[in-house]
């Protein structure tokens, strides 16, 4: 913007393209709506604030320019219906607690690896785990495939789940309040919620490899076997296998005597 001197009188002004303009001053609120209406429906179907304000600072000036045009867009029900938002609220990130002893916390999920749909379950502080073929993705199947690791592994005191519909039903819920098993979701978009779990595929994935291609092994066999290796592999972060770990705090534990 430009100050022009006209007879003696500041004036305003403004150069496009080589050429300087008088620029129209508009003190009036509803004239100056008026004009944010007709640039920002009609000349420029509904863009947005820098876009509107730049427009209007090719012919007008008035106090407050971008604060006008930013409130009166805000209240634009066009816009609040048709456009999408170019940088979307995340969700809050849903912190996993830190377990302290083990089933204190689990990881579950269902995953479709080498042809079999499984429910895989992992304890955050052993890393020992649990698969279940699964005849399908259902709450009914995944329910059936919980009680068979509270009857042969124990019961969580936490299960960490993510927001499949195969987990998040009034069954699977129902089923987890009978057990007094505390339910925590993670945060949709953030994958490192379920890293523990996520990185337990790829193990497994690796394990189920090897079976196929060193031995010629494949179907149920290789998924127990590759959970077999698993389980009896020295963790790094724990320096112990995860079976060894599980065990050693059965024996320990009252409930287990």
């Amino acid at each position: 913007m430009t100050i022009l001197y006209n007879s003696g009188i500041i004036a305003r002004g403004s150069t496009l393209r080589g050429v300087t303009y008088r620029l129209a001053t508009v003190e009036n609120p509803t004239e100056q709506d008026q004009l944010i209406k007709d640039y920002h429906v009609g000349k420029t179907n509904h863009r947005g604030i820098m876009e509107t304000v730049a427009h209007l600072r090719r012919r007008y000036y008035w106090m407050g320019m971008e604060r006008t045009v930013t409130a009166q867009l805000a209240l634009c029900v066009v816009c609040a219906r048709a456009k999408y938002v170019r940088i979307p609220e995340e969700p809050p990130q849903m912190v996993t607690p830190a377990p302290k002893k083990p089933l204190e916390v689990v990881e579950a999920d269902v995953v479709f690896l080498d042809g079999i749909i499984i429910l895989t379950m992992i304890d955050l502080l052993t890393r020992f785990a649990a698969c279940y073929p699964l005849e399908a993705k259902t709450c009914e199947q995944v329910r059936e495939a919980l009680l068979l690791f509270l009857a042969t592994v124990g019961t969580p005191g936490t299960l960490v789940l993510d927001q499949g519909r195969e987990f998040r039903n009034w069954i699977v819920r129902g089923f987890l309040e009978e057990f007094r098993i505390r339910e925590h979701w993670t945060t949709p978009g953030h994958p490192r919620s379920h890293g523990m779990v996520e990185r337990l595929h790829s193990t497994l994935l690796e394990h189920l490899h090897l079976l196929r291609i060193g031995r010629g092994i494949e179907g149920d066999e290789a998924w127990a076997r590759a959970l077999l290796a698993y389980n009896n592999s020295v963790h790094s972060a724990t320096g112990r296998t995860p079976l060894e770990l599980m065990r050693s705090w059965q024996q320990t534990d009252p409930l287990y005597r």
